[in-house]
């Protein structure tokens, strides 16, 4: 995907509480699915991940939107660059307990 021609082919949103999450996601032209309910756990997480692979879109073509107060980390720290950091794969999110 260029520079400036973001077309996503997947929408996810990801309301992250102290201990659980709510995601759901909606392709363009697609009817949202019911939302999905995780624990906010390295399972859970591989969980929702396992499910936005399965969509078949592509990570580059994946939009995805936290919502929370707490805060939230990908594993591969700072780096934003999901090619350079984790080979193209959708970043496995870990969670910050700091907000209990």
């Amino acid at each position: 995907m260029e520079a400036g021609s973001a077309i996503y082919r997947l929408y996810v949103g990801v309301d992250v509480a102290a201990e659980t999450f709510v995601a759901a996601w909606l392709a363009p032209g697609g009817q949202a699915g019911a939302p999905v309910a995780g624990e906010q756990t390295p399972t859970g997480f591989a969980a929702l991940q396992r499910r936005l692979q399965a969509t078949g879109s592509p990570p580059a073509a994946t939009l995805v939107v936290l919502e929370g107060h707490c805060q939230v980390k990908p594993d591969c720290g700072a780096n934003r660059d999901v090619e350079a950091c984790c080979g193209g794969a959708v970043p496995p999110l870990r969670p910050w307990r700091g907000c209990r």
